[in-house]
């Protein structure tokens, strides 16, 4: 679910995975990798693609959904 967030909020903003990947300090291969799911990707890189995306993390750990910020 959250990579699923993450990918449309590329698409909405007109970001490409490479630019997301390098602003962030992550090898484009590994993000990548994450957003198709073979790769898990640890909690605090995903708080920090969250932020550059301008969205949130709402909710208990074991139940997280994304909510683009207003």
């Amino acid at each position: 679910m959250i990579r699923e967030v993450i990918k449309n909020r590329l698409a909405e903003l007109g970001l490409t995975q490479k630019k997301c990947a390098d602003d962030n300090g992550f090898a484009l291969q590994n993000f990548n990798s994450f957003l198709i799911g073979k790769r898990s990707f640890p909690l605090s890189d995903i708080e920090k693609v969250f932020k550059y995306l301008d969205l949130e993390i709402v909710g208990k750990p074991s139940k997280i959904r994304s909510k683009a910020k207003k």
